[in-house]
């Protein structure tokens, strides 16, 4: 928890199914720590956070999002394509 950092928490029925954050940066946000239960995984819930994270970017006036990800994630990968996250060289 920090003042530059907003959590996000997907529920259902009173149990947590995913969660993420996005880190405030000077001119961008970072998604960080995105993790759905793996007894939910299918259900949109990533695509639901996803969409989140965007909102709650454009309300802080980020025009930018980045992130970073592990290399065999591919599910992961795939959520974030559709996204419109793109490979990068290394930033922040």
């Amino acid at each position: 928890c920090a003042p530059h950092v907003s959590f996000l928490v997907a529920e259902r029925s009173g149990r947590t199914l995913g969660c993420a954050a996005l880190a405030r940066f000077d001119g961008y946000g970072e998604v960080k720590s995105m993790f759905t239960d793996p007894a939910a995984r299918g259900r949109g819930i990533g695509t639901a956070l996803m969409t989140a994270l965007e909102a709650e970017a454009r309300a802080q006036g980020l025009a930018v999002m980045r992130l970073e990800t592990g290399d065999t994630l591919y599910a992961a990968h795939r959520l974030y394509a559709r996204h419109g996250f793109v490979i990068c060289g290394p930033f922040g």
